[in-house]
């Protein structure tokens, strides 16, 4: 299932059986990945009713105290689901997913406000759209706090422009372009520090190389001197 991860038309064998496999173990945690894994697979096929039927079956076996820690991000798959075609379905998902959000998943929450945020966007909720989305800026992850940055600062520039707030989409696009080129740089030095790794590595191998051709030559002349 995990490498299934385009799940197109090609996928679908491989999902009936893991689906079979998981009914057969009655196992409720191998229900539940087959059922969003399924329902991955029919939104990649633009089955927009398909998908949501699997994510509803999902959301039954979260009731069960174990798979209860699931929910949170079903809510979250229907709501993006259902964006662009029933946006009333959308924000009602969205709405259901925020009392169940773990605070201490910073990733998870951030994603949510960014998602949260362009869904109001594009409804033209330009004011709760800023909220959703300062939300999110205000939350300091431990990894990838620049890309997610980079993110933000863009959106916030966005949103800002279409409201008319054209002095506030100014400072949002300078703060991006910083990010931005801060991201392009560090990309390059870490290319620039493999090369010099590398670099380094073939002169090693080289001296070394020739160190032992060295040695064989010393070896081979003190066998003749013998």
């Amino acid at each position: 299932i995990k490498s299934q991860n385009n799940l197109n038309e090609d996928a679908k064998p491989y999902l009936d059986d893991y689906s079979k496999y998981a009914e057969e173990k009655s196992d409720s945690l191998s229900l539940l990945i087959a059922n969003n894994a399924y329902a991955a697979y029919f939104w990649n096929q633009d089955s927009i009713s398909k998908s949501s039927k699997f994510y509803k079956k999902s959301l039954l076996l979260t009731n069960r105290a174990a798979l209860k820690k699931y929910k949170a991000s079903i809510y979250l798959n229907l709501a993006l689901l259902y964006t662009l075609q029933q946006p009333d379905s959308a924000n009602y998902f969205f709405k259901k997913t925020i009392p169940i959000l773990d605070p201490t998943n910073k990733k998870t929450m951030v994603d949510f406000y960014i998602n949260y945020s362009l869904f109001l966007q594009k409804q033209h909720n330009f004011k709760e759209a800023l909220i959703q989305l300062k939300k999110a800026e205000a939350i300091q992850l431990d990894a990838y706090q620049l890309k997610y940055n980079k993110i933000i600062y863009e959106n916030f520039a966005h949103i800002y422009q279409e409201s008319g707030n054209y002095k506030k989409a100014f400072e949002y696009y300078k703060k991006y372009n910083t990010v931005k080129d801060s991201l392009n740089n560090t990309a390059q030095n870490i290319a620039i520090s493999d090369l010099d790794k590398k670099y380094k590595n073939d002169i090693e191998k080289q001296e070394l190389k020739t160190i032992n051709e060295k040695n064989e030559k010393e070896n081979l002349q003190l066998k003749i001197d013998k």
